[in-house]
Formats: structure tokens, C-alpha cells, sequence
């Protein structure tokens, strides 16, 4: 579903980053969040590289990030969740449509705020 909507809505190049993983993968060996810039052409063959390295939806992190006209980024994240952030509302609803047409719920959620104490809630 990602592809697709990549293939859709992206426009140029995308970042494609490994996040907090554990995965053999040269990219991940320090760490990771190191951003590889690729072609939309190329992301098939870079997500099965990650895969063949160990990379596991819901274990670990991979962020795609789109830029240009209308920036967006998607984060599988280690945590079993997924997360999409825009600050085009079009983008955002035609994301939630086609997750919905899998089953899936994204639901918007409130961004943190530091009170006046500087805790956020």
C-alpha cells in the first residue's frame, strides 16, 4: 500500500532511513538514522535488501520521506505502530483512504505541548 500511495503522491527523490534496528545491514551497523536518498524506482529493491538483512515490520524503524511541493514522511516504527506526518490535509486524508481500504485506522493524534510547567501531556 505504501508503494502505491509513493507512486501516487511522491514527487523526486525519496529518503529512506533505518531507525532504532538491529538488522545486519551496513546502514544499521552504528545505529542507524542515516538518511539514503533513493529513486521511487529504487525502493523495491532497497526494502528487500533491508529485508534479506534482517529488517522486520514492528521491530524496527524505517522512515520514508518524501520532499518537494508537498513533503511527507511516513515511520514504520519499532514500536508495532505506524505514523504519517504532513502538513497537507489532501495528503493526510488520501493516506488515511487508502489504509482504510486495507482495514487499517489511522487515527490523528493531538501534538505534544509543553505547559507552563515544561511537562508535555
Amino acid at each position: 500500500m505504501a508503494e502505491t500511495f509513493l507512486h501516487t503522491h511522491g514527487a523526486g527523490p525519496l529518503e529512506v532511513m533505518l531507525g532504532f534496528c538491529t538488522p545486519d545491514h551496513p546502514e544499521a551497523a552504528d545505529g542507524g538514522f542515516n538518511a539514503n536518498m533513493i529513486t521511487l524506482d529504487d525502493f523495491p529493491a532497497v526494502m528487500q535488501d533491508y529485508l534479506d538483512h534482517g529488517f522486520s515490520f514492528g521491530d524496527h524503524d524505517l522512515f520514508l520521506t518524501v520532499t518537494g511541493d508537498r513533503p511527507f514522511t511516513i515511520q514504520y516504527c519499532h514500536e508495532g505502530d505506524l505514523h504519517f506526518s504532513s502538513d497537507d490535509a489532501d495528503l493526510t486524508a488520501a493516506f488515511r483512504a487508502a489504509l482504510a481500504d486495507i482495514g487499517v485506522d489511522l487515527r490523528p493524534v493531538r501534538p505534544y505541548a509543553p505547559d507552563a510547567s515544561g511537562q508535555v501531556s
